[in-house]
């Protein structure tokens, strides 16, 4: 990878350059995934679990996401048949393929048979055990089945199995799907909206869920929305036909209602005027669905002179179903528009207002932010603020503890790693008081919890400085780590010997042989620098055979920084250097001075010479 930035940075100009580097990253990816099945991961399993990473807005927490494209090639390659080693001559091809191609000036075109991959996976590695509010419901039927489905477009098809887990709290009709993924185009084209309905009466709002999937196809398509009881033509009761009328469209919703609950089937018929005056707004290839978005967020034409009053005159295609999907209808717009700009948000985006919509940053969360202090705060820290869960409560329990002068950022930062009264109490009761800020996230950081420092107690190590304990951490030092130092019969050493020690891998079977070899009294330095250059009892082994005796650790360890190999010293015994001394062959591996070297001076003449003055010829470029 260094070398491929290095390339880019000089070929900048290049394409090429660019689309090396871009073939190394994918090749590190096909490698991880190789490693990751080589290990035992169930292909399935882990490819659903790349793409639900890869799905932007899933509620599955903080996450990079995947290039879709780059995931998309994973998947194929995974999936692709590997070829033999006896059909590897086949690739040679290429070569006059290539030299025909040049002479005769063709434009070879290149024809791949398309493979087709089909496995069975569980529907829950794409779809986990979650709760869905109206708030998010939209992000499971667009981000997860269409994003999906454009991810890995005809590579894959995922089929229900008959033992799926009873995990799921979706739907228990739904615990068995079968999602065909398709193209994206076809699979939008091939939609009918007409499905399932089941609705529930919650403070004096009907909240209905729309459900479109098609088992048979594969597809599933789901989504909810809440009205009004008197937006139906007729009250909700008993069996019948209820419609509801609207701008974009009308639901028509025959089924039974009692008390309050209700389900049956739907259909819903969009409106040719409205698709014309979308159309004459620039908001193009309008279907059923896309109207049926506008629908549930009761998208009218006073809506869009709204917009335009507000100053959001250029909205696309893309950014009104965003806006109606996230239920940001006018009653939305008109509470927290001017609730944006009185704090200074006069240029807020269409992009930045369905953000904002889907973190649930409200009028509540800004005033409430407000009134503890936080009042010139940006959209974006307001955001990471409640994607963070840093509310009122928060904020006083940290402030309580002495922590009053935090930034938010800090609060966020406290937040995201688990900062809290709890590990604050704990600390001070092993007798860590009053620390700082950036010392109490780092010890939550590297989880330097009461017990860790329990554990190291009871093992003889009583820190008196976080920072210690910390280093302890990321280092891996535990109790059973000071406990195998013991062993080795070095008890009573400081922190920073240990971490050293634990830093460069001192392995206790080494140390022993060493000690074998008659190095008893080692010095933990010592330990460590045989460690750090892997000094072993083979090597010393290996000088001794060569002549090389009762060698001090310090002379051992110095052979071995300098790379001097045995056989190094044989090829000079073969020339005729015998008892060459073991400082004389460390000096002659630092200056080079290697037997190719001393033939090609034999060669032009330069015969029976020591060795001290080769090196000499060496030192001083007399021979280059």
């Amino acid at each position: 990878m260094i070398l491929a930035e290095l390339v880019v940075i000089l070929q900048w100009f290049n394409p090429v350059a660019w689309q090396y580097r871009k073939m190394i990253e994918s090749n590190l990816e096909y490698l991880t995934d190789q490693n990751m099945l080589a290990q035992g991961v169930q292909r399935e399993v882990y490819q659903l679990n790349l793409l639900k990473v890869s799905v932007p807005q899933y509620p599955i927490g903080l996450a990079m996401n995947y290039n879709q494209s780059t995931l998309k090639k994973r998947i194929k390659m995974m999936n692709a048949k590997k070829s033999s080693v006896r059909s590897s001559w086949k690739y040679l091809a290429v070569l006059p393929a290539l030299s025909l191609s040049t002479i005769f000036l063709n434009s070879p075109k290149a024809q791949v048979a398309e493979q087709e991959v089909s496995t069975n996976i569980s529907v829950e590695a794409v779809i986990p055990t979650v709760e869905i509010a109206p708030a998010v419901a939209t992000m499971v039927e667009e981000q997860v089945v269409q994003q999906v489905t454009s991810v890995i477009a005809q590579e894959i098809t995922l089929e229900s199995q008959p033992d799926v887990d009873e995990q799921m709290n979706l739907e228990e009709a739904y615990q068995h799907i079968n999602i065909q993924m398709s193209d994206q185009e076809t699979f939008d084209a091939s939609f009918e909206m007409k499905g399932f309905w089941q609705a529930q009466i919650e403070n004096s709002q009907v909240c209905v869920r729309f459900d479109n999937s098609n088992l048979q196809k594969g597809n599933v398509w789901m989504t909810t929305a809440c009205f009004d009881p008197k937006a139906f033509d007729q009250p909700l009761q008993g069996k019948g036909t209820f419609t509801i009328n609207r701008t974009a469209g009308k639901a028509i919703l025959v089924g039974e209602m009692q008390d309050d609950y209700g389900q049956g089937r739907y259909t819903f018929e969009g409106s040719k005027a409205f698709e014309q005056y979308l159309n004459k707004k620039g908001i193009e290839d309008v279907d059923d669905k896309y109207l049926f978005h506008l629908f549930t967020a009761d998208i009218t034409p006073a809506y869009f002179d709204y917009l335009k009053k507000e100053g959001f005159t250029n909205v696309s295609r893309k950014q009104l179903r965003n806006l109606a999907i996230h239920r940001l209808d006018m009653a939305y717009m008109k509470e927290m528009l001017p609730v944006f700009r009185s704090k200074g948000f006069t240029d807020v985006t269409v992009n930045e207002l369905v953000h904002l919509k889907i973190h649930n940053v409200d009028k509540d969360y800004i005033e409430a932010m407000a009134s503890i202090g936080f009042d010139d705060l940006s959209l974006e820290m307001l955001k990471k603020g409640k994607i963070h869960n840093v509310d009122v409560d928060y904020v006083k329990e940290i402030r309580a503890m002495g922590y009053d002068n935090l930034s938010f950022k800090d609060f966020i930062d406290f937040s995201i790693h688990n900062v809290d009264e709890d590990l604050v109490e704990s600390l001070a009761d092993m007798g860590f008081k009053d620390l700082p800020a950036k010392k109490l996230k780092s010890a939550s950081i590297h989880n330097v919890s009461a017990r860790y420092i329990k554990d190291l107690k009871a093992a003889g190590y009583d820190l008196k400085d976080i920072d210690d304990l910390i280093k302890f951490k990321i280092h891996n030092v535990d109790a059973d780590f000071i406990a195998r130092m013991n062993q080795l019969g070095y008890p009573d050493l400081s922190a920073q010997e240990i971490t050293s020690a634990a830093i460069h891998n001192v392995n206790i079977e080494d140390v022993e042989a060493m000690r074998k070899m008659g190095y008893k009294d080692m010095t933990i330095k010592q330990v460590i620098n045989m460690s750090i250059h892997n000094v072993d009892a083979d090597y010393v082994k290996d000088l001794r055979d060569l002549g090389y005796r009762d060698l001090p650790i310090n002379k051992v360890v110095n052979a071995k920084i300098h790379n001097l190999r045995p056989s190094f010293v044989q090829e000079l015994n073969e020339m005729g250097f015998n008892n060459i001394p073991l400082q004389e062959a460390i000096n002659l591996k630092i200056h080079n001075v290697t037997p190719a070297f001393i033939k090609r001076a034999q060669d032009k003449g330069m015969k029976d010479l020591s060795l001290s003055e080769y090196k000499k010829l060496k030192i001083h470029g007399i021979l280059r």
